[in-house]
């Protein structure tokens, strides 16, 4: 399958990079489709993935006295795995994982060449 097009990315980050920044990751990024309760991020597991919600969400939750709450909601607003990408660590720093909730597609693109990446960019997150 081709790279995307710019425009027509519906992640709100993505969709707001400069044109050289999304360049740089255009070649990587893949269509993911999730299923409904597929985990995205597992806790202490190494992160593979930066998956970009286009449609649906995914549920951040955490352990909390033996119960699983939701700490936080991820739209096409945002991105999983922004932790392991902002703290330059291939895992998540705690007990968090990131569930589906609505069944969604998305791009991903490897964490380490995110990473990578990220390294030359005017305005990627």
């Amino acid at each position: 399958m081709a790279p995307p097009h710019h425009a027509d990315v519906r992640n709100r980050l993505l969709h707001r990079l400069s044109g050289h920044d999304f360049a740089l990751l255009q070649p990587h990024l893949r269509l993911m489709p999730t299923e409904l309760r597929q985990t995205l991020i597992a806790p202490h597991e190494p992160v593979a993935q930066v998956f970009f919600p286009e449609v649906g969400y995914t549920s951040v939750l955490a352990d909390v006295a033996g119960n699983r709450i939701a700490v936080g909601i991820i739209g096409r607003e945002g991105l999983v795995s922004a932790s392991p990408v902002l703290l330059d660590s291939g895992r998540t720093p705690s007990s968090p994982s990131a569930t589906v909730l609505a069944p969604t597609d998305g791009r991903s693109i490897p964490r380490a060449t995110h990473c990578r990446i990220s390294t030359r960019r005017e305005t990627m997150p």
